[in-house]
């Protein structure tokens, strides 16, 4: 038998600030059985890149994100687009038992 793969969108959400959220479901098939499945769950602000975004989600980016909501988020967030600075962790986070 052979396995399929299948995405669905399940859900959008739209913050007050423009931020949008949306999960999908990931489904394994086998011979048309699901045996396996999972969420994903993604997350863009304003003026972050729609590469690679479901065209449902990439409609609201278009009518939601204006330039008078992209300035209001920048002042709100201006880190936003800085880069982040790496840091190594030398001790294991999870502290044993």
């Amino acid at each position: 038998m052979s396995l399929e793969k299948k995405t669905q969108l399940t859900d959008i959400q739209v913050s007050e600030d423009g931020a949008i959220a949306w999960g999908n479901k990931v489904t394994i098939l086998e011979g048309g059985v699901e045996i396996s499945s999972s969420v994903e769950r993604f997350s863009r602000v304003p003026n972050e890149s729609k590469d690679g975004v479901p065209v449902e989600v990439k409609a609201i980016m278009d009518a939601k994100w204006t330039p008078e909501l992209i300035d209001a988020f920048k002042e709100k967030v201006p880190e936003q687009g800085k880069e982040v600075e790496e840091v190594e962790i030398t001790k294991d986070p999870v502290p044993s038992v």
